[in-house]
């Protein structure tokens, strides 16, 4: 079954089918330039696609030839002023004076790692700036042969956006890292494979069906609340001593024995079957 789900902004494109949701950035006119309404369209169908219980894997892709060719630059120069650069791209919420009080995973992209479901990001083409920061939050990453990565900030005169130089060093190490955010130089999709910040490199004819297939594996395959359990497992380790991360593995181990997923899961595999289980919230 196939369902086009309304889109807050014709500017994101989000259709479900077979337990798999695409949304996709839909300004292909413009390479998919980013801006305010793109924002929040795509915020608000990854919520809807975290709250629906027939989604399991999300796939973030781009229509066109590009993924995101960063903030859309016509729309940021009519915002500077005579005082100075506003917001390019979007409204920032004011710092708040306890910087620490903030939910490290409830910033402006970094939500995407708070979602309780895979996020795939199916890179069909180039991916720069703040493209580039959401190709970074996803959970998995495809590039298609002719894709390109640019964290083309230093070149435009910013400093590393949005907690890029967060989560890039945690990616491919900090020396890799430094070098690419300090140079902005382009990326090819296999300098990117290598470098192991995508999973593969498939070719551009038949991208996304290919990226699809191995989102299907994991919606079948694989049990909803284990996954939610991984990735959150995942992103706090990352702050975590190894105590700290071996603890919440127990508690994690202990409410899956509890969970009617385990059950199905090692029943499928004495069976030879293929699983059943549930989605989350069920």
């Amino acid at each position: 079954m196939s369902v086009t789900s309304p889109s807050p902004t014709a500017s994101i494109r989000c259709e479900v089918a077979d337990q798999i949701a695409v949304i996709t950035l839909n300004r292909p006119d413009r390479l998919n330039a980013w801006n305010a309404e793109m924002e929040a369209g795509l915020r608000a169908a990854l919520e809807r696609c975290r709250d629906d219980r027939e989604v399991r894997v999300i796939v973030l892709t781009g229509a066109g030839k590009a993924f995101c060719a960063g903030a859309d630059l016509s729309a940021a120069r009519a915002r500077l002023t005579a005082s100075g650069p506003q917001c390019a791209v979007g409204t920032a919420a004011p710092m708040p004076d306890d910087a620490t009080a903030r939910e490290d995973f409830d910033q402006r992209y970094s939500y995407l790692l708070a979602i309780g479901k895979p996020i795939i990001c199916a890179l069909n083409g180039a991916a720069a700036g703040v493209g580039l920061v959401l190709a970074l939050y996803c959970d998995i990453r495809y590039a298609s042969h002719d894709a390109r990565l640019v964290p083309a900030f230093v070149r435009r005169g910013l400093a590393a956006e949005h907690g890029i130089a967060w989560i890039l060093p945690r990616l491919i190490g900090l020396s890799r890292a430094l070098e690419w955010l300090i140079s902005g130089r382009s990326m090819s999709a296999q300098e990117a494979d290598q470098a192991g910040l995508v999973s593969a490199v498939l070719e551009a004819d038949g991208f996304l069906p290919a990226v699809l297939e191995r989102a299907a594996t994991l919606a079948t395959l694989c049990s909803p609340s284990a996954m939610a359990a991984a990735k959150r497992q995942s992103y706090l380790a990352l702050g975590q001593t190894l105590g700290e991360s071996v603890a919440l593995a127990e508690r994690e181990i202990a409410a899956s024995l509890q969970g009617s997923d385990f059950r199905e899961g090692v029943a499928a595999f004495l069976d030879k079957r293929q699983p059943s289980f549930l989605g989350l919230g069920r």
